[in-house]
């Protein structure tokens, strides 16, 4: 098998339609100045999954491991004219378990990339496969009634700023 490269184009597919097993990611997208809707969907799709800047060659397929940007829709967002893009990642990306994995792909360098002036993740459809992978809080849900009285609530947590606390004790 000889070699085949892959571009950003390779990573956009609009008549895809993600399949039972496909993580599925809808970004609020607003495209850099030099990128049009296609270009910036396709770099979304390529940053966060087997992608890369440069064109690879490589042996065999490696598209097996691919995100599709499958979906492009106009999104405006306070006045400003953006884009809600729908990636869908298949399950041969991801290790099963491994949520800082997971979150490296969908939520981590890609929200840094140069192709869009904003990105936001706003959605994600999991998998039953993947999502019942995750084995859940290590002390499990009891913790939150046990130790925290929290009843049905959540359980957030702030970290006191020193400086203003400290500001408003003198003051």
């Amino acid at each position: 098998m000889g070699t085949v490269g892959i571009t950003y184009e390779d990573f956009l597919d609009l008549s895809y339609e993600p399949v039972d097993s496909d993580l599925v990611c809808t970004f609020y997208v607003e495209p850099a100045t030099d990128q049009n809707p296609e270009s910036a969907a396709s770099r979304v799709a390529s940053e966060s999954s087997n992608g890369t800047w440069a064109e690879l060659q490589v042996k065999g397929s490696v598209t097996d491991l691919s995100a599709t940007a499958c979906g492009i829709e106009s999104a405006d967002a306070d006045d400003r004219e953006g884009l809600h893009v729908t990636v869908a990642y298949p399950d041969a990306l991801f290790e099963h378990g491994n949520m800082p994995q997971v979150l490296s792909c969908i939520a981590g360098n890609i929200l840094g990339t140069k192709a869009v002036d904003r990105i936001r993740l706003l959605d994600c459809e999991w998998p039953e496969p993947l999502a019942t992978s995750f084995r859940g809080p290590q002390f499990g849900t009891s913790v939150r009634s046990e130790l925290f009285d929290a009843g049905d609530r959540p359980i957030t947590a702030t970290v006191p700023r020193t400086r203003q606390a400290i500001q408003r004790a003198t003051c």
